[in-house]
Order: C-alpha cells, then structure tokens, then sequence
C-alpha cells in the first residue's frame, strides 16, 4: 500500500491558462501552468465510464468531445475504501468514498514543450494494494521540469470493481477480452493506447513511452510486460516494490490457502444468490459490492490479480516474465527497499505501542528488528533478486537492480521514525518524483525535516536523473555513479541509493536470497521464546507463500512443531 505527492489547492482549482490549449484525438482540452512552471492537465477522460451495463466490462475507447475541456482540477477517485493512511490527511478510515465514473489521466509537461518536443514519456501507475490510491496523490512536476519528460498520471478500478471474475460475466460480445478478471489491466491497456495516440501534442514522443509504477502499480507494471493485450503500448519498464505475482484462477474460485473470499462466495455476499445473473451482478451498488469485502468497516480479504488466459498468460506473471521481456526486448529497473516492512511493522499494534497516546515506541526491539530483517528479506529475495537472476539467464539484456537505504528522518514527538520506519515500503517515492512538502499529508511532516533538506536533494536529483536517463535512452547513466546492466554473472549487483552523509548513491551487492531467510529463522536464537519464530514463519508463510513455497513449508515446519500455529 503506498501513496505520492499531492498538488491539490484547497483553495481551488487554479485559473486555466489557454496557452495550454491543445487538440487531442478525442477533443480540445485547456489545464494551467503550475507555480513551478510545468504544464499541467488534469482529469482527461481515456474510456467511457464503466458504469450500468460496462461494469466488469472491457474498457471501451472515450466518446469524442467538441468544446474544450477544463482540465484544472483532479478527477473523482475510483471507489474505494478509506484506510489509516487517509486519516494522515483527516478523512476517516473505513468509508466507502468515490466514484465508478473514473477512468482519467493526468499530465504534467515542461513549460517549453510543444508539439515538436518529442520528450520521453513517463506513465506513472499508483500503488495501494490494488484496493485504494487515486491521482491526486501524486505531483511529478518537479520529474517532468528537472529531467524535461512528459508525465502521465493514470487512474483504474480498484479492489472488487478493478479485479473480480464469475462465469456470468463471461460474454462473447467482449471480444478477445471475453473472459478477463483483471478489468484494471484492461483500464491500463486502454490509458496506455489513449496516449500513444495522443502524447504528442502534450509535448511527448509517442514512439518513447516508459512506464513505471510503485507497489501494487508495480505489480501493474509487471501485468503490463507480460500482457498479450499490450504488446507494442510502451518501450520500458521501471518497477519499484512490485510483486510480480498473480493467483492461479482456480484458486480464485475455489479458494486456497492465503486467498480469502473466493469469487463465487464473494458474489453470493453482493447478491444473495448462489448463482447470480450478469445482470443482478451489475445492477447493484458499488457501496454493496465493497461491503463483501469489509467486515466493521475493515478490510476482510479482497480481490486478487488472476491468470484469467486474457489479460495474463495462464501459467502467471511469474512463470512468464522472462520470455515476456526477452520477445519484447523490454529495458527493465527492478528495485525495493532495504526495509520494506517496516511500514507494516510501524503501526501494527503487536509490535508497536503508544505512549500518552501518541509516542509510538517498539514493544519488543529484539522481535522488531527480526520481523523487518526477515519480512523484508523476503520482499527483496523473492520480488528482486530472484526473478532478475532469472531474467537475466533467459537472455533478458537490459535489466537494473536497484535498493533503496534512506533512513534519515530522525525523531517525532519523541517517536524515533528513522528505526520505526526508515527505508520502508513507499518511503522512495518523493525522491523519485523531487516533492516533499506534502507527502501523505501529516506524514511528511513527521519524515521529512529541514535539516536533511541539503541531503534529501542530492539523493532525489540522482533518482530523478537515473530514471530520466532511462525514459530517454533504456540505460540509466553513468553519474553520479556507472550503473551497469546485470549479467548472469553479475546477477547480485544492484545500485544503492543513499545520502551523502550515509555513504551516498553507490554500485553494491545484494545477495538475499529464499534459502538465506528460511535457514536464519529457522536458528536465530532471538525468535526462541513466545512463539515469535512460529509469528515470523506464519507471517511469511501468508504474505509470500503463494509465491514461494519454501516460505509455506517454512510456515508448516516451524509452527507445527511448536504447535502454534
């Protein structure tokens, strides 16, 4: 789950500024100039809603419009269902929020770009568990100023709306998408064709468009590569903490170990019935759907990416990724975070405590470290390392390793961020996109101090030019340090990227490794009592056991003999 940057006036929207004009495909559309200078569009339409009798349908192509479109203010989010990272800007957890009407993009150019420009495109994919997360969250105007790249933000259905299958939504008239689960891919493929139509008039090479993605948008992003609908929609790919994982379709509809909520018991909760009709299906609210996965206004199982054979290839992402990036001859980045997860950590109250209510302090620092050294372990062993071995041995010969370090936040209201969070899930994001002044709302605040301001930049400017040099040529450079592409040989090096005051952005190794985490919890002996090794086993077991199966062995083992479980 993870978030941006967001440029949102609470004023107001800005005045449109009609040297923005420009005639797309599907009509003339009018934005603004931001107070930094950037060219900005927001809330273009790419599809026709999917709403009434287009929902769970493939996406369809936007009906042309004649008059100019304000683009000035942000689009409605895709429904969804408010988290604890909502609170960070005062709306409250829990509320279904939103509308099916949500198929738009938004654009961000530099203040020079013309049609003649022909600058690399760069179209951005959100994270958040592929449940939760909307456009405005996110301002790459200082990507698309300092690196002189167009930007797209794209918005897609998420949770039940985005990803949901059942035999009675199988219709012919769906053509080569008949049959489709993951109707967010499909919004992707259609974002993704609507600006190689269209990207040149924004300033933007239509024959150079790369597409990059944090979290669940890297999930996306992997889909993406592998997708036999998008063939031919973008030349590169940069995923940042994706999973490239998806769940065999017979999981989905039969259930299975780590996949909750299987589609026939969730459409029998929307409907009533055992065996609904496309039409009832479609006829009730989205508010009813989001309800089959909620339970006290929590989160109770959800909706998953499928091997549905349409939009990803039966045997999965993982199984085709490489054959996929090598008949493609994608350029890849493939990064995460030295600590990962500490954002699960951080706020999960058996691992954390509050004092006066609001000082959050380790209940445990020894189980703490544990959980983030072996949890995070695992995200890099099998979402990193593993899969750019692989791709790399299959012929793969454009493919960058990188790790996020960056642990600098220092203390907040007697909370110490930098051990309770540190380099963790999300934390890159405002150094990719060169914003910190509003990151989550209250968030930024507690991370980002004036102190390491000088720093903070320094780092931000490398990954802004590491990732512009890739948008533009497929290599992401030589400065401040040579990144060179992995060979089978190298397959352990990967980028590092970190402050100057703590060793700075440098080539390094990282050879975590699936055998390495099984073998150091099966013996550390800070997990001996109170069932803490059977707590880590289980929580690997769940979160990548579908992926791995040495992680759900693990689960068995330990558990089982401690009898834990």
């Amino acid at each position: 789950m993870a978030a941006g940057c967001s440029s949102t006036d609470k004023a107001g929207p800005p005045p449109l500024d009609v040297s923005t004009r420009v005639e797309t495909a599907t009509g003339p559309v009018v934005g603004y100039v931001s107070d930094r200078g950037v060219k900005t569009w927001l809330g273009i339409p790419y599809a026709q809603p999917p709403v009434g009798d287009l929902r769970w349908r493939p996406t369809r192509p936007v009906h042309a419009w004649s008059e100019p479109l304000a683009s000035n203010e942000h689009p409605e989010w895709c429904t969804q269902v408010t988290t604890a990272l909502d609170e960070l800007e005062g709306i409250d957890k829990g509320q279904i929020l939103g509308s099916e009407d949500c198929l738009y993009l938004s654009i961000y150019a530099p203040a020079d770009a013309t049609p003649n420009s022909a600058l690399p495109v760069m179209f951005w994919i959100h994270g958040g568990s592929n449940m939760w997360g909307r456009a405005e969250q996110y301002d790459p105007s200082e990507l698309a100023r300092r690196e002189n790249v167009v930007v797209v933000v794209a918005q897609y259905r998420v949770g039940p709306l985005g990803y949901f299958q059942h035999p009675a939504l199988r219709d012919k008239a769906d053509g080569l998408a008949a049959g489709a689960a993951n109707f967010a891919v499909l919004d992707l493929i259609e974002a993704l064709r609507w600006t190689r139509s269209n990207a040149g008039v924004f300033g933007g090479d239509s024959d150079n468009v790369t597409i990059f993605g944090e979290s669940a948008g890297g999930q996306n992003v992997y889909a993406l590569i592998v997708s036999p609908l998008s063939e031919g929609l973008f030349d590169k790919a940069i995923t940042q903490s994706g999973i490239p994982q998806s769940t065999p379709m017979q999981w989905a509809m039969e259930g299975h170990e780590g996949v909750e909520n299987p589609y026939p018991e969730a459409a029998q909760k929307i409907t009533g019935s055992r065996e609904p009709t496309a039409r009832q299906l479609r006829s009730v609210s989205a508010e009813e759907i989001w309800q089959a996965y909620l339970s006290d206004g929590e989160r109770e199982g959800s909706p998953t990416m499928v091997d549905d054979g349409v939009t990803i290839p039966a045997d999965g992402i993982r199984a085709s990724l490489a054959r996929s990036l090598v008949a493609r001859d994608i350029p890849i980045i493939m990064g995460s975070n030295q600590e990962e997860a500490k954002y699960l950590l951080a706020f999960d109250p058996e691992y954390t405590k509050k004092r006066l209510g609001f000082i959050i302090t380790p209940r445990d620092r020894d189980l703490y470290d544990a959980a983030s050294e072996y949890l995070s372990g695992a995200w890099r062993a099998t979402t990193i390392n593993a899969p750019a071995r692989d791709v790399v041995r299959a012929g793969a010969g454009e493919v960058y390793s990188y790790r996020f370090d960056w642990d600098r936040q220092g203390s907040y209201w007697f909370s110490d961020v930098s051990y309770l969070l540190g380099s963790s899930h999300m934390v890159e994001i405002p150094f990719v996109f060169g914003m910190f002044d509003n990151f989550l709302g209250s968030l930024g605040g507690m991370m980002f101090h004036s102190d390491t301001s000088d720093d903070r930049a320094v780092l931000s400017r490398d990954m802004m030019h590491y990732w512009g040099n890739f948008a533009r040529t497929g290599a992401p450079g030589d400065t401040p340090a040579a990144w060179p592409a992995l060979t089978p040989e190298t397959a352990q090096r990967t980028m590092i990227f970190d402050t100057p005051d703590d060793e700075g952005t440098r080539l390094g190794t990282d050879a975590t490794s699936v055998d390495q985490i099984v073998e150091a919890v099966r013996t550390d002996p800070r997990l001996d009592a109170d069932g803490r090794r059977c707590k880590i086993a289980a929580s690997l077991g769940h979160i990548f056991g579908p992926a791995e199966p040495r992680f759900a062995a693990l689960a068995d083992s330990v558990c089982g003999m401690s009898q834990d479980r």
